[in-house]
């Protein structure tokens, strides 16, 4: 698991929209790991900006990239997250590890574009 990296909603969303960063995202797509939260951010955000989402998981996984669930456990880690990131969407602190929490996942190079939607 080393090889992968944790791409977050804002990640994912630059590349959909071609906004700065999304090189570097497509760089890392076949070795990305991408939460179901962030996914489902990726999905609400991309419908709201008129996006067709239709088979946009399929295309993201047959370039590589690796949708994995969020359990429990990882959800208590991530509220405990967000509290020490206020402001920030929730979805982010699902990615990001904080003075030293546990990480949700077992990843730990992270992608992070934020960006205001």
């Amino acid at each position: 698991m080393s090889d992968q990296v944790v791409v977050d909603a804002s990640a994912m969303l630059a590349l959909l929209h071609r906004e700065p960063g999304e090189d570097v995202v497509a760089m890392v797509l076949g070795v990305a790991v991408v939460s179901a939260v962030n996914w489902s951010e990726v999905i609400q955000k991309a419908r709201a900006h008129g996006v067709d989402t239709d088979g946009l998981r399929e295309d993201l996984t047959n370039l590589g990239a690796e949708l994995v669930p969020f359990t429990i456990d990882q959800a208590q880690i991530a509220a405990g997250l967000w509290h020490a990131r206020a402001g920030r969407p929730l979805a982010s602190a699902t990615s990001n590890p904080e003075r030293g929490t546990a990480h949700p996942f077992d990843v730990p190079p992270l992608l992070v574009l934020q960006r205001r939607w």
